[in-house]
C-alpha cells in the first residue's frame, strides 16, 4: 500500500517539477524544513506541494505517513532532480517533448473549463424534474416488497449524472463550433492505408 501511494505522490510531484518547488538557500539559521545541497525546503514549499495533490491522494497520504512522510518524499524529489539535472536531463529533447505536450494538455484542460465546464448549471428542479420523469427506475427492494427510493437519497447521484450529460452535449456542441470555424483537411488514402496495413505477427 505504502509502496504504492509513494508512486501516486511521486507522479503528482514529477508533473509539478517544472515549478520550481524548492528556493535557493536565503532563509536565515533554521528558517527551512530541510536543505539538499542549497536548495531549500520551507513551510511554504510544503503548503504548495500539499495543494497541488488531488484532496483524496493528499487525505490518504497524510493519514499513511503524516506530515514528516511527505517532507521525505520532498527530500526524495529534490534528490532526483538534482542529480537529473546534474547529468543533463534539462537538455533532452525528449524531456521538451514531453513538456510541449503536457502544456497542450494543460490548455486544453483550461479551455474546456472556461468553454464547457463553467457554463454548465443544473438546478434542482433539473434535478427533481429528472427524478419525477423516471421514478419508477428509482425502486428498492425490502423484501418481497419494492419501495420507491427517495428523492433526498439520490438527489447528488443525479445531480452528478445530469451534471455529465449536459457537459457531454456542451462539449459536442463546441468542438461542432470549432470544426465549423477552422480548416481541416482528413488525407484519407494514407488514413485507409494505415487502417489497412497488414498486423505485424506475434
Amino acid at each position: 500500500m505504502k509502496r504504492l501511494l509513494f508512486l501516486v505522490v511521486a507522479f503528482v510531484f514529477v508533473i509539478s517539477c517544472s515549478k520550481g518547488m524548492t528556493e535557493k538557500s536565503t532563509q536565515k539559521g533554521g528558517d527551512y524544513l530541510a536543505k539538499v545541497n542549497d536548495s531549500v525546503i520551507t513551510d511554504e514549499t510544503l503548503k504548495r506541494e500539499m495543494n497541488a495533490l488531488p484532496p483524496e491522494v493528499r487525505d490518504l497520504f497524510l493519514q499513511e505517513a503524516g506530515i514528516e512522510g511527505l517532507i521525505e518524499e520532498l527530500i526524495k524529489k529534490e534528490l532526483l532532480y538534482q542529480e537529473a539535472k546534474k547529468k543533463g536531463y534539462e537538455r533532452s529533447g525528449e524531456l521538451k517533448d514531453k513538456i510541449e505536450n503536457f502544456k497542450k494538455l494543460m490548455m486544453i484542460e483550461l479551455l474546456l473549463n472556461d468553454m464547457v465546464d463553467k457554463k454548465v448549471t443544473v438546478s434542482e428542479n433539473d434535478v427533481r424534474g429528472y427524478y419525477e420523469k423516471n421514478k419508477a427506475d428509482f425502486v428498492m427492494t425490502t423484501g418481497k416488497k419494492k419501495e420507491p427510493v427517495s428523492f433526498d437519497m439520490v438527489k447528488e447521484i443525479l445531480r452528478q449524472r445530469l451534471t455529465a450529460e449536459k457537459q457531454k452535449k456542451a462539449f459536442e456542441s463546441y468542438l461542432s463550433s470549432l470544426e465549423n470555424a477552422y480548416t481541416i483537411q482528413r488525407n484519407k488514402e494514407r488514413i485507409s492505408n494505415l487502417v489497412n496495413m497488414p498486423k505485424p505477427k506475434p
